[in-house]
């Protein structure tokens, strides 16, 4: 188990993401990230803030596409939005609260990545290191001006995979049940967690083997349940079929929401749908149907497609970034717990957005991973030197007894 560290390190730290939060408020936006979903986020919080309930058409029906209640995101960001929208004398001044609000879980997120970084490579140094690299990232300055899911979701996700190496650590099932809240309240977040949470749900039933396993394991899937159940029985009522934590199933369907097919469909049903109000899963059915034609009537083409997505995805620099160190993590696997739940969120979250939807935003979401593992090399070199002069020590000694 990882030493307490010393004054020291917490008031570096401290001020890297006090610094992170300055930066994400005081820096200019860049413009290198742009998002229609902003729009759609700001209604439902202003919507949720009125007393409206969780819908994204407004008052003069200029969102003609969502029924009255709405399955079509997921819920934790527009509520958390909706704080700042409830409180604020009007939008304006709402959408500035929001944005300090964003930086502040950078700042968040920061501090969470140079914990995490010390748990999975017990440098102090690497970790402070990673911590300052997320600090100044420019992608993640740009998103904390947008009022979009991302920085929630980092910092949710940071926080449980922190946990749930503590859980790993100390065995103890209420940690398991703090692990299985937050990764509940990440997926409530961004969905493309999902895969992240299967996969963690079948390492620790692999791993229960024991009545005290078992414990560990209903811990977690129970909090997990308790979390994202009830909005999973709500979607389902409010779409008349089984239905997820987001309805939009369809949208995405074309393994790459920049792709051509994908704008094709997009363009027809909007030109179908426009000055009418349609119910969302009667547009998530039409955009179902479509994919289904598509694939059925050239299904190489279609099986093409995704292989070029994936075949694209592996040749772009980020990403074969983040696989070379994830996989030098694992080359010099020091402390197998702590890296297991890092290593799981990158596997699950990079083979997601290789087989769902990719752009710089889903980018971001990797970005920590990307400087958590930056630091394989600076912590083997750091325990490599620290372990030769330990020895050196002790030849010392030995020569002068």
């Amino acid at each position: 188990m990882p030493q307490r560290h010393p004054w020291w390190f917490w008031l570096v730290l401290g001020a890297l993401a006090a610094l992170a939060v300055f930066w994400r408020i005081t820096e200019p936006y860049a413009g290198s990230i742009v998002s229609s979903d902003e729009a759609g986020y700001v209604a439902l919080a202003g919507n949720l803030a009125a007393g409206r309930g969780f819908t994204e058409s407004t008052p003069d029906n200029s969102v003609p596409y969502q029924s009255p209640r709405t399955a079509w995101r997921a819920p934790l960001f527009p509520v958390w939005l909706a704080l700042f929208y409830g409180a604020a004398p009007d939008d304006l001044t709402a959408a500035h609260w929001a944005r300090r609000g964003q930086a502040v879980l950078g700042g968040i997120a920061v501090w969470l990545l140079g914990c995490l970084a010390w748990r999975v490579w017990p440098s102090r140094a690497a970790a402070l290191a990673a911590a300052a690299l997320l600090a100044r990232d420019g992608a993640s300055l740009d998103l904390a001006k947008l009022q979009i899911t991302e920085p929630l979701f980092v910092a949710l996700l940071l926080a449980a995979l922190l946990v749930l190496e503590r859980a790993l650590d100390t065995r103890r099932p209420a940690v398991f049940a703090v692990g299985g809240t937050l990764v509940g309240l990440a997926l409530l977040t961004r969905p493309v967690s999902l895969a992240l949470a299967a996969a963690l749900l079948a390492v620790l039933a692999a791993r229960s083997t024991t009545p005290a396993g078992r414990r560990r394991l209903a811990a977690f899937a129970v909090a997990l349940a308790v979390v994202v159940g009830p909005w999973v029985v709500r979607n389902t009522w409010v779409n008349g079929r089984p239905t997820g934590i987001t309805s939009n199933a369809g949208f995405n369907l074309y393994l790459d929401n920049s792709g051509r097919p994908h704008r094709e469909v997009w363009t027809e049903l909007y030109a179908a749908t426009t000055g009418t109000t349609v119910h969302e899963a009667a547009q998530d059915a039409g955009y179902r149907r479509r994919a289904q034609a598509l694939m059925a009537a050239d299904p190489r083409g279609f099986a093409g497609h995704v292989g070029r997505r994936l075949g694209r995805m592996a040749l772009e620099p980020f990403w074969l970034t983040i696989l070379a160190l994830a996989g030098l993590g694992v080359a010099t696997w020091r402390r197998p717990r702590a890296n297991l739940a890092p290593l799981l969120a990158v596997a699950t979250l990079a083979a997601t957005y290789a087989v769902v939807l990719y752009d710089e935003r889903m980018a971001v979401t990797l970005m920590p991973f990307r400087y958590l593992y930056a630091m394989v090399a600076p912590a083997w070199g750091v325990e490599q030197a620290w372990a030769a002069a330990a020895q050196g020590r002790e030849r010392r000694a030995a020569i002068r007894s």
